[in-house]
């Protein structure tokens, strides 16, 4: 049958309807949700530039799952995803070399909420490397801006710079997203 014309355009036709069924990634990793547990920002969501369901496109919009990039760390150590540094039950900051500021905010969560924000910064000399300038592409955040990543590697929140005063604007949104009365 495939020794023809026909047959193998046949073949190609049936191997190309397989995509959607084997090869599918878009449809596991481009759910974004909304809910209490995320805090939206106002943003527009960027359009697919491929096919959404076939195609995984990478985004740090709160609800999206946290993007992996391959990141160094000072050490003499193999390299470490994104997604390896975030999670492990806790809450994670990601920012990078301006956004030191979000060290002491972190520090007046756990003091007011009891709740432990680990804070890692990614750029030159800082606590890992973005070896290969993806994470500088997918983080969606300038560099003193952040994004807060759950304990189950969804994006919770991101500022997108430096706020006024970020110890506030980290707490407001730890309240919200643990349900804490008066937002």
């Amino acid at each position: 049958m495939f020794d023809t014309r026909e047959g193998r355009a046949t073949l190609r036709t049936e191997i190309d309807k397989m995509k959607y069924e084997y090869h599918a990634h878009g449809v596991e990793l481009n759910r974004q949700y909304v809910s209490g547990a995320i805090v939206q920002d106002q943003t527009p969501a960027a359009a697919y530039v491929r096919d959404p369901e076939l195609y995984y496109q990478p985004t740090t919009r709160p609800g999206a799952s946290l993007p992996h990039a391959w990141l160094g760390s000072r050490l003499p150590s193999p390299r470490i995803s994104t997604l390896d540094v975030g999670g492990k039950g806790r809450f994670t900051l990601l920012t990078g070399p301006g956004g030191q500021a979000w060290r002491a905010a972190a520090i007046a969560v756990a003091e007011t909420l009891g709740v432990e924000v680990s804070v890692i910064s990614i750029g030159p000399y800082l606590d890992y490397e973005d070896l290969y300038g993806t994470w500088r592409q997918l983080c969606e955040v300038e560099e003193e801006g952040c994004v807060l990543v759950r304990p189950d590697l969804h994006v919770a929140w991101r500022s997108t710079t430096l706020p006024p005063d970020p110890a506030v604007a980290l707490t407001r949104v730890m309240r919200q997203l643990l349900g804490f009365a008066g937002h």
